[in-house]
């Protein structure tokens, strides 16, 4: 009998069918597995697809956007991608950039902008951002070859629709060295996308200038001590496209008053929280209502204006879940809740119980974000 140890062989049936991948990203020590499947995602897209970071995560089961910046963060370090800037029809830089896959590591002579930073923005916003996946080869006619587009998008001469979204302005923040925290920043990269979103849809455009101006303002309003954070936050669910002026209700002391002192109120109210009035007209109770839609966005406690704890979050998706589960006419029209707000009014203006007060069964501690 032959000592002889047969050869193993691979036979490779995938290669006809799928998409070109660069053999060194196999063995390339630097990157994750989590940054190969994000690269080789992407890869099976058509050239000038519009990347969207949330579709990305969902796609490949990323839950947590700093992994999802990380990723990003490896790829362009590494030189898998890169990010150039656009030029407009005179041949001269747009403000606008592509990213591109590249089939080996390209080392660029001048240092990579931030990576893209994943967001949590409203359900159907697209990220704008093109990729650019020419140096990959063609993709097969059986892969996804239509683009996601946005008509309310204008396209430039050289075919490609790049615009000024919410990872652009966390850019031109860190450019400029204008200071933001990292919750600071993903609020600021949901009011961009937003920003843009309004602006593409009554056809006007944006520009660096305009977003360094808002940059600016949003500084200076935490410089004066606001929570910019809420400030935005209400600024988007007000879906006008601009930034709420400061007033009293968004500064730092009257949101957390854990080493101030509350003043008398001059209205009687429920529990610690001078501003949960006990109303007294219809006018009131809607009005109401809708502060404690606002504190329950910013994950505040409406009884003690402090945040929440994990459990709490949890009992206000449970009841978030409930009204979106609610049957709908023939219309398409809720039934029983006409909005978040309604549901809200009904269920804890109208009863004087607040909503952490009424857990329900089978409620999800996942802490899932409040969708409002």
């Amino acid at each position: 009998m032959s000592n002889v140890q047969p050869h193993t062989k691979v036979i490779n049936s995938l290669r006809k069918c799928f998409t070109k991948i660069p053999n060194a990203l196999a063995v390339d020590l630097y990157l994750s597995s989590g940054a190969v499947r994000v690269f080789l995602y992407m890869s099976c897209k058509p050239d000038d697809w519009f990347f969207n970071n949330r579709d990305i995560q969902k796609q490949l089961g990323i839950k947590d956007d700093a992994t999802m910046a990380k990723y990003w963060k490896e790829l362009i370090n590494s030189g898998w991608v890169s990010r150039t800037p656009a030029l407009n029809h005179n041949g001269k830089p747009s403000g606008y950039y592509d990213y591109v896959l590249n089939f080996q590591p390209v080392k660029q002579a001048i240092s990579q902008p931030d990576t893209p930073t994943p967001k949590n923005a409203g359900a159907g916003t697209v990220n704008k951002p093109v990729m650019v996946n020419s140096q990959l080869g063609k993709i097969p006619d059986y892969t996804n070859t239509d683009p996601i587009t946005n008509p309310n998008i204008p396209t430039h001469t050289n075919n490609k629709q790049i615009v000024l979204n919410g990872a652009e302005w966390v850019r031109i923040a860190d450019e400029n060295k204008i200071i933001f925290s990292e919750a600071e920043k993903t609020a600021i990269q949901d009011f961009g996308d937003e920003f843009l979103r309004i602006r593409s849809k009554i056809k006007k455009s944006v520009n660096e200038k305009l977003i360094l101006q808002e940059l600016n303002t949003l500084h200076q309003y935490k410089a004066d001590n606001y929570n910019i954070v809420l400030l935005i936050k209400d600024s988007i669910s007000y879906e006008r496209g601009f930034l709420f002026k400061t007033t009293p209700k968004y500064l730092i002391q009257s949101i957390n008053q854990s080493n101030v002192k509350s003043k008398p109120s001059q209205r009687p109210h429920l529990f610690s929280n001078p501003k949960y009035i006990i109303p007294e007209t219809p006018t009131e109770k809607k009005s109401l209502a809708a502060f404690i839609q606002t504190w329950y966005k910013a994950k505040i406690n409406p009884k003690t204006n402090q945040p929440m704890t994990s459990a709490e979050i949890a009992i206000i998706n449970a009841h978030n879940k409930r009204f979106n589960s609610q049957a709908k006419d023939p219309r398409g029209l809720y039934v029983s809740y006409a909005s978040w707000l309604d549901y809200i009014l009904q269920n804890e203006v109208l009863t004087g119980v607040c909503l952490l007060d009424q857990p329900l069964d089978g409620v999800d501690t996942s802490n899932k974000p409040v969708d409002a």
